[in-house]
Protein backbone atom coordinates (compact mmCIF):
# COMPACT_ATOMS: atom_id res chain seq x y z
CA UNK A 1 0.00 0.00 0.00
CA UNK A 2 1.03 3.41 -0.69
CA UNK A 3 1.78 6.09 2.03
CA UNK A 4 -1.02 6.44 4.54
CA UNK A 5 -3.49 8.72 3.40
CA UNK A 6 -5.48 9.09 7.23
CA UNK A 7 -2.84 9.81 9.87
CA UNK A 8 -3.01 8.79 13.31
CA UNK A 9 -3.93 12.23 14.45
CA UNK A 10 -6.61 12.12 11.49
CA UNK A 11 -8.39 8.98 13.51
CA UNK A 12 -7.84 10.54 16.79
CA UNK A 13 -10.10 13.59 15.16
CA UNK A 14 -12.43 11.46 14.43
CA UNK A 15 -12.80 9.32 17.51
CA UNK A 16 -13.40 12.73 19.06
CA UNK A 17 -15.82 13.84 16.71
CA UNK A 18 -17.57 10.58 17.10
CA UNK A 19 -17.09 10.15 20.73
CA UNK A 20 -15.20 7.05 20.45
CA UNK A 21 -12.75 5.85 22.89
CA UNK A 22 -9.40 4.11 21.22
CA UNK A 23 -6.54 2.10 22.26
CA UNK A 24 -3.36 2.55 20.37
CA UNK A 25 -3.80 -0.34 18.35
CA UNK A 26 -7.52 0.46 17.03
CA UNK A 27 -6.22 3.90 16.07
CA UNK A 28 -3.59 2.07 13.98
CA UNK A 29 -5.76 -0.32 12.93
CA UNK A 30 -8.53 2.39 11.97
CA UNK A 31 -5.60 4.46 9.92
CA UNK A 32 -4.77 1.18 7.92
CA UNK A 33 -8.62 0.44 6.83
CA UNK A 34 -9.80 3.95 6.23
CA UNK A 35 -6.50 4.55 4.22
CA UNK A 36 -7.52 1.56 2.29
CA UNK A 37 -11.12 2.62 2.09
CA UNK A 38 -10.74 6.13 1.03
CA UNK A 39 -7.74 4.58 -1.85
CA UNK A 40 -10.25 1.97 -3.31
CA UNK A 41 -12.59 5.25 -3.31
CA UNK A 42 -10.29 7.40 -5.77
CA UNK A 43 -9.70 4.72 -8.23
CA UNK A 44 -13.29 4.75 -8.69
CA UNK A 45 -12.56 8.17 -10.08
CA UNK A 46 -11.05 6.89 -12.78
CA UNK A 47 -13.64 4.47 -13.66
CA UNK A 48 -15.46 4.59 -17.02
CA UNK A 49 -19.19 4.73 -15.96
CA UNK A 50 -20.46 5.51 -18.98
CA UNK A 51 -23.79 3.76 -19.85
CA UNK A 52 -24.93 2.80 -23.34
CA UNK A 53 -26.54 5.59 -25.16
CA UNK A 54 -23.93 8.16 -23.33
CA UNK A 55 -26.16 8.65 -20.41
CA UNK A 56 -24.15 9.30 -17.19
CA UNK A 57 -24.44 6.79 -14.47
CA UNK A 58 -25.76 9.31 -12.20
CA UNK A 59 -28.89 10.73 -14.20
CA UNK A 60 -32.00 8.82 -13.41
CA UNK A 61 -32.49 5.68 -14.36
CA UNK A 62 -35.93 4.81 -13.23
CA UNK A 63 -38.18 4.76 -16.12
CA UNK A 64 -40.75 8.72 -16.48
CA UNK A 65 -43.93 8.08 -14.77
CA UNK A 66 -45.95 8.86 -17.45
CA UNK A 67 -49.97 7.57 -17.76
CA UNK A 68 -50.00 6.46 -14.45
CA UNK A 69 -53.49 4.57 -13.50
CA UNK A 70 -56.43 6.59 -11.68
CA UNK A 71 -56.34 7.32 -8.32
CA UNK A 72 -58.40 4.51 -5.75
CA UNK A 73 -59.08 1.87 -8.48
CA UNK A 74 -57.31 -0.64 -6.80
CA UNK A 75 -57.89 0.46 -3.42
CA UNK A 76 -61.01 -1.84 -2.84
CA UNK A 77 -58.83 -4.94 -4.00
CA UNK A 78 -56.20 -3.63 -2.11
CA UNK A 79 -58.45 -3.47 1.30
CA UNK A 80 -60.21 -6.84 0.75
CA UNK A 81 -56.39 -8.60 1.13
CA UNK A 82 -55.62 -6.63 4.00
CA UNK A 83 -56.23 -9.01 7.47
CA UNK A 84 -58.57 -5.76 8.62
CA UNK A 85 -59.90 -3.02 7.38
CA UNK A 86 -62.31 0.00 8.49
CA UNK A 87 -63.72 3.13 6.63
CA UNK A 88 -61.54 2.67 3.63
CA UNK A 89 -58.52 2.56 5.62
CA UNK A 90 -55.89 -0.42 6.99
CA UNK A 91 -57.13 -0.77 10.47
CA UNK A 92 -53.78 -1.74 12.69
CA UNK A 93 -52.80 -2.33 16.38
CA UNK A 94 -52.61 0.95 17.79
CA UNK A 95 -48.74 1.31 19.20
CA UNK A 96 -48.57 4.70 21.11
CA UNK A 97 -51.11 5.90 23.36
CA UNK A 98 -52.25 9.97 23.99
Amino acid sequence: MADSIISISDVEHLAILARLELTEEEKKVLTRDLTSILSYVSELGSVDAEIGGGREATGNTMREDCNPHEAGIYTDELLSAAPKAQNGYLSVKQILSK
